[in-house]
């Protein structure tokens, strides 16, 4: 964001060549992400980055979001695992080893449609990520 970045969004060209254009000086992108308390911004995916599960599509952050909540989880990835019969899987980073995994399960079934709760869920000491901060790109 800034008036170094763009002027605005084109709109149109009239007749006579002249750009017509929405002023703004934010760029919008297919990024999704977050600002912290310190001020640095983390990458957490895109927004087109969505999960099929036999048909029906939802976007990682719906699950991770919910996760996210629970105060014993500091990291979470939801992701399809290609196998003969593709299975949604959730990697959860615990805080500490006394780990609640089925309060987390009821969670996820109270605020999840019933096909889109893990079937399985995979605690994982660290969620691997690229060089820019985001998840690495779903399998």
């Amino acid at each position: 964001q800034g008036p170094n970045v763009m002027l605005g969004y084109l709109t149109d060209v009239t007749p006579d060549g002249r750009l017509l254009y929405e002023p703004c000086d934010l760029a919008r992108t297919g990024d999704l992400g977050f600002m912290d308390d310190e001020g640095n911004l983390h990458l957490t995916g895109r927004r087109d980055d969505l999960l099929n599960v036999h048909g029906d599509k939802i976007h990682p952050l719906e699950i991770e979001s919910i996760v996210l909540e629970s105060s014993g989880v500091s990291d979470a990835r939801a992701r399809v695992e290609a196998a003969a019969e593709p299975e949604l899987v959730l990697e959860v980073v615990p805080r500490d080893s006394d780990f609640d995994l089925s309060a987390l399960r009821r969670l996820l079934r109270q605020r999840l449609p019933f096909h889109f709760v893990p079937r399985r869920i995979v605690p994982v000491e660290a969620i691997a990520r690229t060089e820019l901060g985001s998840k690495m790109v779903r399998t």
